[in-house]
C-alpha cells in the first residue's frame, strides 16, 4: 500500500515539475519578446 502511495506521489511531484518547467519557458519566452520591443524603443 506504502509502496503504491509513493509511486502516485512520485508521479504527481513529476508531472507537476514538468509543468512548472514549461510555464517557466513562457515565461522567459514573453520576456524575451518585451525585452526585445523595449530595446527597439530605446535604440
Amino acid at each position: 500500500m506504502f509502496s503504491i502511495e509513493k509511486i502516485n506521489l512520485t508521479q504527481i511531484y513529476i508531472i507537476n515539475s514538468i509543468k512548472l518547467v514549461e510555464l517557466l519557458k513562457y515565461f522567459l519566452s514573453k520576456s524575451k519578446a518585451l525585452i526585445n520591443k523595449v530595446f527597439l524603443v530605446w535604440f
